[in-house]
This record gives C-alpha cells, structure tokens and sequence, in this order.
C-alpha cells in the first residue's frame, strides 16, 4: 500500500452503527467487519477522493499524542476492509 493510494467503500456494503462502534458488512462475500469508533472515521473517509496519506493527516489533525500509531492504523483498517472486499482501490 502506497501512501498516494486511493480507495473507496464498495457501494453493496452496509454499515450498521451501534453506539460507539458499527458492524461493515459485505452481502456479496457474506463477510462483515467489527469497527470501533476509529475504523468508523476511516471507513467514511474511503469516498474515492482521498489518498491514506490525506486520511492520516486528517486523523493526525484530531488525535494528537497518537502519530505514531495512526499510519499503522489506516493501513491496517483499510487492509482489512481489502479483505472482506469492502474496499477497493481507485488509483
């Protein structure tokens, strides 16, 4: 993953808030995803307009203390969304 990567929300996903967390679930892969309030914030963030590096910038804005963690952090959310195929990459 590259950090001018630029991906989006597979239109058939669903996503279900719950409180402070919500559920992605992917209908085509019968798959679905557990996400906690930070996921949530990348989740709606992938609308095909913003590369990992505006979304870690966008996060690092909100959450200091945590920089350190945070490009790990979208990295790895977004791979998982890859995974069930809830994502997918635009360029």
């Amino acid at each position: 993953m590259e950090w001018s990567d630029i991906y989006q929300r597979v239109p058939e996903c669903l996503c279900e808030k719950l409180d402070e967390e919500a559920i992605v679930y992917n209908p085509l892969t019968a798959q679905a995803f557990e996400l906690n309030t930070s996921s949530l914030i990348i989740w709606e963030l992938l609308d095909g307009q913003l590369s990992v590096a505006d979304i870690i910038a966008l996060l690092e804005e909100t959450h200091s203390g945590a920089n350190h963690l945070i490009s790990d952090d979208v990295a790895s959310v977004i791979q998982q969304f890859l995974a069930i195929r809830a994502a997918v990459k635009v360029s």
